[in-house]
């Protein structure tokens, strides 16, 4: 081709790699998705002389726009020349003192090696009163924070997670592992998390999960009870903790202050079947249905005391294990006495319904129940030699028995415990 040709030995022609970079250009006008991200893209697509030399005429031009001069700090920024970035973010912010990207870029500036803290900390401020809920730009403050080998960088990252705290609910478990990091002690955290509910809520899952600290989770609680935040959810979380942990004494002895008319005269819990299941902590809990039963309910029309009793009804085609309903206790050493009523309706297996407390190297159970019997009370006297936690249950145990299959009703009502006077 005549004129150079399209194409050259070397590669695109000089009037074409002209057109190309105009071009460019100009498509990054369009797709920056904001005035920072235009700067980054401008220096990273061309040589650092194009955008300076533009941007440094634009100042020139219009000395009274403020974008430019922000552009143009990132520029000299990218190119390492902090002095002129410095006075263009300084220009920029006097243009418009409410223009939130400078500020952002002011305090990237700041936390260079060699800043004192309070630069740092006096724009942060003014970032939080600019726009207080943005959550990415406080993570990034963050980031940066715990990656400068500053002393004074730890504080204002826990300032940060102060801040992030109320507002980022997804990532608190992450705020909190972060916080622990800085202060070196777990305990410390609850004194610096806000007292608001909705952080202080989650904190009691963090120490109880994920930092096995339920003695702190302890005095978390009896703090958040004192400003009022109790209820059944925290309790819940509470109370499973515990378990998690293997502090059943404490846990116990949480349960019964909490339902302290429960215990008056009875170490069974809603032994009369009055309430409804909790299925939590030491409450009557039931075994996932267990095939060939076919249902499980609250009856009011067949009871031994109160209201109403429980039931099982199963199928008679199947030869299931029961362990419905169960309760665990905590107890201490010493003699118990453990009764309940028991009544079945055409029970029609070789293998029937008993009552069992099991515990640390102990078990005891009553008769077993088959056929049609009528309302009986079952008793078992026990010692208990080792504290710990306790299962009382209605059992029936699978058969290999020619008449293994199980059909019919059972009723129970009226659980109690009591501990005998030695």
């Amino acid at each position: 081709m005549k004129g150079g040709g399209f194409l050259k030995r070397g590669g695109v022609s000089r009037p074409r790699l002209v057109s190309m970079t105009v071009v460019g250009i100009c498509l990054l006008f369009f797709l920056a998705a904001s005035v920072d991200q235009l700067a980054s893209a401008l220096i990273k697509a061309t040589s650092g002389a194009i955008p300076q030399e533009r941007y440094e005429r634009l100042t020139r031009i219009n000395p009274w726009n403020a974008t430019n001069w922000f552009v143009l700090a990132r520029i000299y920024d990218y190119l390492g020349e902090y002095a002129k970035a410095r006075h263009a973010l300084q220009r920029s912010l006097s243009l418009n003192c409410l223009y939130y990207p400078a500020w952002i870029e002011h305090m990237w500036l700041s936390m260079r090696k060699g800043a004192k803290s309070e630069g740092p900390a006096r724009i942060a401020r003014v970032l939080d009163l600019l726009n207080p809920t943005d959550t990415a730009l406080h993570w990034k403050i963050l980031i940066r924070m715990l990656a400068l080998n500053t002393p004074w960088a730890p504080q204002l990252a826990l300032n940060e997670i102060r801040t992030l705290l109320p507002l980022d609910a997804r990532d608190r478990t992450q705020l909190f592992r972060i916080a622990e990091l800085i202060l070196g002690n777990p305990q410390d955290l609850l004194a610096f998390v806000p007292d608001e509910k909705q952080v202080k809520a989650p904190l009691l899952s963090y120490l109880l999960y994920a930092r096995r600290r339920p003695d702190l989770a302890l005095t978390l609680w009896e703090e958040m009870k004192e400003r009022g935040w109790k209820n059944e959810d925290l309790f819940h979380t509470l109370i499973n903790g515990l378990f998690r942990n293997r502090k059943y004494r404490e846990a116990f002895a949480l349960w019964k202050k909490t339902f302290r008319n429960e215990y008056r005269n009875n170490l069974v819990f809603n032994g009369g079947f009055e309430r409804d299941f909790l299925k939590y902590g030491f409450a009557w809990r039931v075994q996932r249905r267990p095939k060939g039963v076919r249902r499980m309910r609250f009856i009011h029309f067949y009871t031994a005391e109160g209201r109403r009793s429980f039931t099982i009804e199963c199928d008679g085609e199947h030869n299931p294990r029961i362990m419905t309903p169960y309760q665990y206790i905590y107890l201490e050493p010493g003699q118990y006495r453990l009764s309940a009523f028991l009544s079945t309706r055409e029970v029609t297996s070789a293998s029937g319904f008993y009552l069992e407390l099991s515990g640390p190297h102990f078990r005891a159970i009553s008769r077993r129940f088959t056929g049609d019997t009528d309302w009986t009370r079952v008793e078992l006297l026990v010692s208990l030699k080792l504290a710990g936690m306790y299962r009382v249950s209605l059992r029936r145990d699978a058969t290999s028995k020619l008449n293994r299959f199980l059909g019919g009703k059972v009723f129970l009502d009226e659980v109690t415990l009591h501990r005998l006077h030695e």
